[in-house]
């Protein structure tokens, strides 16, 4: 007579803890699922009539960059759409 155990890989259902980490795992975040950047200012480069002496008006950038977006699932060389919302900005696969 030989006993089958419930958590043997031939079984068909999966113990109530085996199911909980199943669904943990599914739902994993990354390590750093946020970031902190600061938005830089430069000058946008534009010709100036001579008698213009006023300075280049100064504009907001951003930078990202770092091994980070690869593992949230970015590649270099890929488009990506930016979407504007109310304070926020979206990065999204084009």
């Amino acid at each position: 007579m030989s006993v089958t155990s419930t958590h043997s890989p031939l079984t068909k259902t999966n113990s109530l803890q085996e199911l909980t980490m199943a669904n943990a795992n599914l739902n994993a975040s990354p390590t750093h699922p946020e970031r902190r950047v600061t938005i830089q200012q430069s000058s946008r480069y534009r010709s100036l009539s001579a008698r213009t002496r006023t300075d280049p008006p100064l504009y907001p950038w951003l930078k990202l960059s770092g091994r980070w977006l690869e593992l949230a699932g970015f590649e270099a060389g890929q488009r990506v759409k930016v979407t504007v919302e109310d304070n926020r900005l979206v990065i999204t696969p084009d």
